[in-house]
């Protein structure tokens, strides 16, 4: 994974972030559907007794339920925040390399994010100091390498809002008829059915009646050359889009009002900007 210190750092962060962010997203539920919270939220990523999480899925459940819930304490960039965080998350599990100006922007939105929520970044902060001195070895200033360290990653975080700014839903279909169940979609993003042996999935078809015939890791949406695109990731029931009638593909460009079907996982997509 590179650079031990970078994995130690990223895992502080998380860890941190982890801490902070089930009791702030519990007590958010809990605001806005009651006693029937876990019932009601967006994403059922967890079905035991306890509030007990990773990062990956409390980002999934605010981003997914960001407009009933979290848009009414959140500010705006705190949603690419935390889709960045995400993103984080998901290299780090992937045990993929994190180099000094990685690891620094990600510390930098974690702390950005925390700070969202009016929680203690302190110990992100301290990790940063320790990171700028680590980096300030090679010859210069321990002043210089933190601004240039902090406007880098300033600019890494105005770059990825920018690059996001249009996303996507997928809306659920049941009867012939969207209905109220959806995810949103800030590519690239896997659907498929959560399974530790697969890694992180971002649209979760497991504890829904029409993930019965999807994949782990059914198919993929990513963006290309500025246009949305769905891809089948070798699923065993197939991935389709309706023209006259739903036909399989392998890859394919998709607009909005597409109807997408995941073997019997029917969607209508949503482009918003």
């Amino acid at each position: 994974m590179g650079n031990t210190n970078h994995y130690e750092r990223i895992r502080l962060a998380l860890d941190e972030l982890k801490a902070a962010l089930e009791p702030y997203v519990e007590a958010r539920l809990k605001e806005a559907f009651g006693d029937e919270w876990k019932a009601k939220y967006a994403v059922p990523d967890w079905t035991d007794d306890d509030f007990n999480t990773d990062v990956h899925v409390l980002a999934n459940t605010i981003v997914n339920n960001w407009d009933a819930v979290f848009s009414k304490q959140m500010k705006r960039e705190a949603k690419h925040l935390v889709h960045q965080v995400r993103k984080t998350r998901n290299r780090f599990a992937h045990q993929e390399a994190f180099d000094h100006s990685d690891t620094y922007s990600a510390l930098h939105e974690a702390q950005r994010l925390l700070e969202a929520i009016g929680a203690d970044p302190g110990a992100i902060v301290r990790s940063k100091s320790e990171l700028v001195d680590e980096m300030a070895r090679a010859g210069e200033s321990v002043e210089d390498v933190a601004r240039k360290a902090e406007q880098a990653a300033d600019e890494a975080l105005a770059k990825s809002a920018s690059d996001g700014a249009v996303h996507a839903r997928l809306v659920m279909m049941r009867k012939g008829q969207p209905c109220d169940i959806e995810f949103l979609v800030v590519p690239p993003v896997v659907i498929g059915r959560a399974n530790a042996s697969v890694g992180a999935i971002d649209v979760d078809l497991t504890n829904y009646e029409e993930g019965a015939y999807v994949s782990r890791r059914h198919a993929k949406i990513l963006m290309d050359d500025g246009s949305f695109v769905l891809e089948d990731l070798g699923s065993s029931n197939g991935t389709y889009i309706k023209r006259e009638d739903y036909e399989k593909i392998e890859r394919t460009a998709i607009t909005d009002g597409d109807e997408l079907a995941f073997g019997n996982a029917k969607f209508v997509f949503r482009v918003e900007r």
